[in-house]
C-alpha cells in the first residue's frame, strides 16, 4: 500500500522524500527515480543520497554531429544518408520518407507524425551548415524543398533547395509546412504537395544515462 501511494507522487514530493535519510530506498528504488528524473534534467542527480550518486553517473553519449571528416563516407541506405561503414551513428531521412535520390514526386498531404528515436533537423544545431551543403544539397530527395525547423522555434520552418532545383542548398522563400495541433502534439502536414521535412535519429549532443555499479556499498 506506501508503495502504491509512493508511486502517485508527484516527481518534487518524490525526490522530497528520498531527503530523508531514514526513507527505505532499497523499497522505493531511489535509482528508478533518479534515472527517471535525470532523462528531463541530468542535474537533478545531485538532490539524491551520495550513494546513489555513486550508483549512477552521467555520461556523454556519442555526440551524432555530422562531421567534416564524415563527409567521405556519406551515402544511402535504407531510405536514409549516413556515414557507411562506421560506427559514427548519425542518420538523416525525410519525412514522408523517400529514397534520398528520387526523383521529384508529388506526396500526400496527410499529418504525420515524428517516429519515436528521431528528432527535426534544426538550423540551430551545431553541424547544421555541413548539413544543408552535404545532405540537403547532395540529394534529390523525391522533391524541390527540404524543411527544416528554423532555430528553437517549434511552430517555425523554413526550407532550401535539393539538388538541381535552382540553387542547391540555397533557402527559399516557400513555406509550405505547418505544425498541427498544440506545442505538445507531434504531428505535421504540408499544404502542398511539394516539400518534405528533414530529420535526425537523435538530438546532438543527446545525453545517455549508465548505471554503475557499486559492489562494497552496504545495503540499508
Amino acid at each position: 500500500w506506501l508503495c502504491c501511494r509512493y508511486v502517485h507522487l508527484s516527481t518534487a514530493k518524490q525526490i522530497a522524500a528520498f531527503q530523508q535519510e531514514t526513507f527505505p530506498r532499497d523499497v522505493f528504488c531511489e535509482d528508478l527515480v533518479a534515472f527517471s528524473t535525470m532523462g528531463k534534467d541530468t542535474d537533478s542527480v545531485f538532490e539524491f543520497s551520495p550513494a546513489c550518486q555513486q550508483r549512477i553517473t552521467k555520461r556523454s553519449g556519442p555526440q551524432r554531429l555530422l562531421t567534416a571528416s564524415m563527409i567521405p563516407q556519406l551515402g544511402v541506405q535504407n531510405f536514409a544518408v549516413a556515414p557507411q561503414g562506421t560506427q559514427q551513428g548519425v542518420t538523416f531521412k525525410c519525412l514522408p520518407e523517400i529514397d534520398p535520390n528520387a526523383a521529384v514526386v508529388a506526396q500526400h498531404q496527410n499529418e504525420f507524425k515524428i517516429p519515436e528515436g528521431w528528432c527535426i533537423v534544426k538550423t540551430s544545431d551545431p553541424d547544421f551548415e555541413l548539413i544543408r551543403t552535404q545532405v540537403i544539397a547532395k540529394y534529390s530527395w523525391g522533391t524541390h524543398l527540404m524543411y527544416v525547423q528554423k532555430e528553437e522555434d517549434s511552430r517555425a520552418f523554413c526550407s532550401y533547395n535539393v539538388k538541381k532545383f535552382e540553387k542547391n542548398g540555397d533557402v527559399s522563400e516557400h513555406s509550405f509546412l505547418q505544425k498541427s495541433g498544440g506545442d505538445s502534439e507531434n504531428r505535421y502536414k504540408f499544404n502542398s504537395t511539394s516539400g518534405r521535412l528533414l530529420v535526425r535519429n537523435s538530438p546532438p549532443n543527446a545525453p545517455i544515462l549508465i548505471p554503475v555499479s557499486c559492489p562494497n556499498e552496504p545495503r540499508r
